[in-house]
């Protein structure tokens, strides 16, 4: 045995124990580390008052918006619905009763996670499950594997969300590449009418042994997990299965039913089935029909909306798409279906079929009225590709939602896979009769002649007549943008106008030109334009900051921001226009120049009201980068809207091209003087002192007064950084107040420290604060804004694990006192290297530190009791000295 060595690990022992004041609670564990000893403080007792149900689980649900992307191989596969509430937690290690503001801060100190696989705790802030009139939370556990970026869900908890009791609770295997946003349950409002939310639960799993992948989803009773009914579907081959699911009222009960997507691949008959079933709660099924393709891939459904197509105004109507492809012909069909929603009678479908895999596609929206404001009409894209030609095709039709009536059409053409597009705004009424009139977008690509070109049809709704087009022509596929804003009312005429923004990329001169032209939405009328001309493809920008009454007519302005790059030079120019809507009037204009392509941005906060003069005002920000200096300016200024007169203004600088942030946020009345304030949050960087400065401050909108201020410095180059979260009164003053989360990075210790704490919204009193310390940690706030929910904010705590923040456990508060109503943390993790109690991968000092932390408090640990005697105590201490060491070799 080495006695100098082991003597100088004893000292270093006692002077750590001494540092650290035998602070109870010093190490929590982290994404990989043991589960180290809670502090000496009150914590919920929800975990011996659990009474829990067994059940089987279920699958992918109405939050996963857009396509699906399979992990093999980026293939896009149906999409499903939009979430009831997307939800955002993921919370503490543990339940640690701060100190009041005011006492020294115990902090809690967290170890770092190492690459391989360790546990999270995530919670979603879901409906009310027990009738209790507050707002309940589903929690989840599992692992996430930070090589493969994929979540694991592992255990589903339905609590209460004030007392964190646990309702009920189920085993699940649920693994999703899509992140936190995805998860296996969440709240579908009251199916049954007992005045108390109900759950869907998801679960996907795969059996290696029989090469089988099932997705199943089941609708459970949210207050105690009674299973109303479920489904299950499998298929041959990893992620050969899966399930999707909505949640509409479709027979007119007032209560909601469930769509449900399957679809699954046989590897026998190689063909992909999809399905769609609508149930009720009680498991009735109304209706359903399936579509077959070849390949894995040969098959999808979705839905793409609902509506009101007829006269049964209680019962909701169903668009959905359903594609197959045939391996013979090779040939791709895709076919919107258009179905009465409680029986599946179909008022009418559309098809079109192009050439491969990928050679067709259709999309249907319900949202318009063109002839009965009381029904939707529908609005049908489609796409084809002809391979022989090598030319795609667009078409547009405008359909009586009811019947196959067709008001109009359009269409485009374009050379390559790729080479068209069509879209739409139909939500504007451009003629004011009270009907819904279209403004169609289309682009199409000519490759002979290498130019692009991308035109917008104004088109009364009912009868396809055009008020006027526009367009606009550049070279190269990507050569020209446009899109189109319908919803500004410029003028006297009580009808929808229009502003279009485009850009188009000259090749012989290399420069991009950008404009924004406001128009009358019925007839050829232009207001007014402006236009830039930038070097490259990229050279020029433009877009509206905001469509609002700046000078009190009644009537619509705009705020138009520009970009534009002379390369000459090698200056880049932003610019602001405040324009009257309905005239070439310039109210004023701010620019800002900085050095290179990028060197200079522009964005404005419009809508705020920082006076009284019932006139629109605004935050105008600006960047600029001057490379002679190395230095990065960012500027926030409050103006008049009308004139831009200036309020205030606040500068921060930062070393480097890219090493500053600033935000705002400019809606929040603070002193309750009926007037906007804003709070302003920046961060810099010193490369002379490689530190990183993040700091917010607290301003009356129209003087600029400072209320208060906040700042904190961390190591490196983004070593800091801090955000607010504009709150609700806390301490019954009538004025709301603002929590505010910060991170600092300390090199010398390699270790971060992250705060949330609440603030008086209009001066500096802290309410309270609460702190969490250690290598890669995070900590943040979750809560909602101004109204009073969610009645019960979450504190979020976790790990930074190879660029992925990883929740290690939930903590709900009291948000006016700061102190924890309940906490779930992660399971532990066992190391790998035994008594690696803070999960770094090496034995060192500071875990026995941990140790005799456990030991001294009586607890209990399995990964600290390295002689497996069943208990902690000097022994265990001493051997994980002795193996810092090198002197022993602790046994598995």
């Amino acid at each position: 045995m080495n006695k100098n060595k082991l003597r100088s690990t004893i000292a270093t022992l006692v002077v750590a124990i001494v540092l650290i004041g035998m602070m109870y609670g010093a190490v929590a564990e982290s994404c990989n580390a043991p589960n180290l000893p809670e502090p000496k403080l009150p914590i919920s007792t929800a975990d011996v008052l659990l009474t829990r149900m067994n059940g089987n689980t279920g699958i992918a649900g109405p939050e996963d918006s857009g396509r699906f992307t399979d992990p093999r191989n980026g293939r896009p596969m149906p999409r499903t619905g939009i979430p009831d509430r997307p939800g955002y937690c993921g919370l503490m290690d543990m339940d640690m009763a701060y100190k009041p503001v005011g006492a020294a801060d115990a902090e809690l100190v967290m170890s770092a996670a190492a690459l391989h696989e360790c546990q999270f705790t995530h919670s979603v802030t879901a409906g009310d499950f027990n009738g209790d009139g507050g707002t309940d939370a589903i929690v989840f556990t599992g692992s996430y594997n930070p090589s493969t970026y994929a979540y694991t869900f592992e255990d589903v908890s339905v609590v209460d969300g004030y007392t964190g009791i646990e309702l009920w609770g189920q085993s699940i295997v649920y693994e999703t590449w899509n992140g936190l946003g995805d998860v296996p349950a969440y709240s579908v409002g009251d199916l049954d009418s007992n005045y108390k939310d109900d759950v869907i639960v998801k679960s996907q799993s795969y059996d290696s042994v029989a090469d089988r992948y099932t997705a199943s989803v089941y609708l459970k009773q949210g207050c105690n997990g009674s299973e109303f009914w479920n489904r299950s579907v499998a298929g041959d081959g990893e992620y050969s299965a899966g399930m999707w699911t909505y949640i509409h009222d479709l027979d007119g009960d007032y209560r909601d039913d469930v769509i449900i997507i399957s679809e699954s691949y046989n590897s026998t008959t190689t063909k992909h089935t999809a399905n769609i079933y609508v149930k009720g709660y009680n498991g009735q099924e109304f209706w359903n029909r399936s579509v077959t393709g070849d390949g894995e891939y040969g098959a999808y459904m979705w839905v793409e909306s609902y509506c009101a197509l007829d006269d049964d105004a209680t019962e909701d109507d169903v668009i959905f798409i359903a594609g197959s492809y045939d391996s013979v012909v090779e040939e791709h069909t895709a076919r919107a279906h258009v179905v009465q929603g409680c029986d599946g009678s179909e008022f009418w479908n559309r098809s079109v079929t192009g050439d491969g895999l990928g050679g067709a596609g259709i999309g249907a929206y319900a949202y318009c009225g063109f002839d009965d404001g009381r029904k939707n009409d529908v609005i049908v894209i489609s796409e084809s590709y002809n391979s022989s030609a090598d030319e795609s095709t667009i078409n547009i039709y405008a359909v009586r939602g009811s019947n196959e009536h067709q008001f109009w059409t359009r269409s485009v053409t374009g050379d390559g896979e790729d080479g068209a597009g069509i879209w739409t705004y139909p939500y504007c009424d451009l003629d004011n009769d009270t009907l819904d009139d279209v403004i169609v977008v289309s682009e199409s690509y000519d490759s002979s002649a290498d130019e692009s070109t991308a035109n917008i049809y104004a088109i009364r709704g009912y009868g396809g007549q055009e008020f006027w087009t526009q367009s606009v022509t550049g070279d190269g596929c990507d050569g020209v943008d446009i899109s189109a804003y319908a919803c500004c009312g410029f003028d006297d005429s009580n009808s929808d106008d229009v502003i279009v923004v485009s850009k188009s990329y000259d090749s012989a001169a290399n420069e991009s030109t950008a404009s924004v032209c406001a128009r009358q939405g019925y007839n050829e009328h232009q207001f007014w334009n402006r236009s830039v001309t930038g070097a490259g493809e990229a050279g020029a920008r433009m877009l509206i900051g905001s469509c609002h009454d700046l000078d009190n007519d009644t009537k619509n302005d705009v705020i138009v921001v520009s970009d534009s790059y002379d390369s000459a030079a090698n200056k880049s120019t932003a610019s602001i226009y405040a324009m009257q809507g309905y005239s070439e009037q310039e109210f004023w204009n701010k620019s800002v120049i900085g050095d290179g392509s990028h060197g200079a941005c522009m964005w404005v906060h419009a809508g705020c009201g920082f006076d009284d003069d019932s006139k629109d005002d605004m935050i105008v920000v600006s960047e600029k980068y001057n490379s002679t200096t190395h230095e990065h300016t960012a500027n926030v200024c409050a103006k008049q809207g009308y004139d831009g007169q200036e309020f205030w203004t606040q500068s921060v600088v930062s070393d480097g091209e890219y090493g500053i942030y600033i935000g705002v946020h400019p809606y929040y009345d603070l002193d309750d003087d009926t007037l906007d304030d804003v709070i302003v949050i920046s961060e810099s960087y010193d490369s002379v002192a490689n530190e990183s400065t993040a700091s917010m401050c607290v301003r009356q909108g129209g003087s600029g007064y400072q209320f208060w201020n906040r700042s904190v410095t961390g190591d490196g180059d983004h070593g800091s950084s801090m955000q607010a979260y504009p709150y609700r009164d806390l301490d019954n003053d009538a004025k709301n107040d603002v929590i505010v989360a910060s991170k600092s990075y300390n090199s010398s210790a390699d270790e971060s420290t992250a705060r949330v704490y609440a603030m008086q919204g209009y001066n500096e009193y802290q309410f309270w604060t609460r702190n969490v310390t250690g290598k890669d940690v995070w900590m943040e706030f979750y809560g909602g804004s101004m109204e009073p929910l969610l009645e019960y904010p979450s504190i979020i705590t976790g790990v930074l694990v190879n660029y992925t923040n990883v929740p290690t456990g939930v903590c709900v508060v009291d948000a006016d006192a700061g102190t924890s109503l309940w906490c779930k943390q992660s399971a532990p993790s066992a190391p790998t290297i035994t008594g690696d109690l803070n999960g770094d991968d090496v034995l060192t000092p500071a875990d026995a530190v941990i140790a005799l932390d456990i030991a001294i408090s009586g607890d209990y640990n399995e990964y600290a009791d390295v002689n497996m005697d069943n208990t902690v105590n000097s022994l265990d201490v001493l051997m994980i000295l002795q193996a810092a060491a090198n002197s022993i070799t602790i046994m598995t």
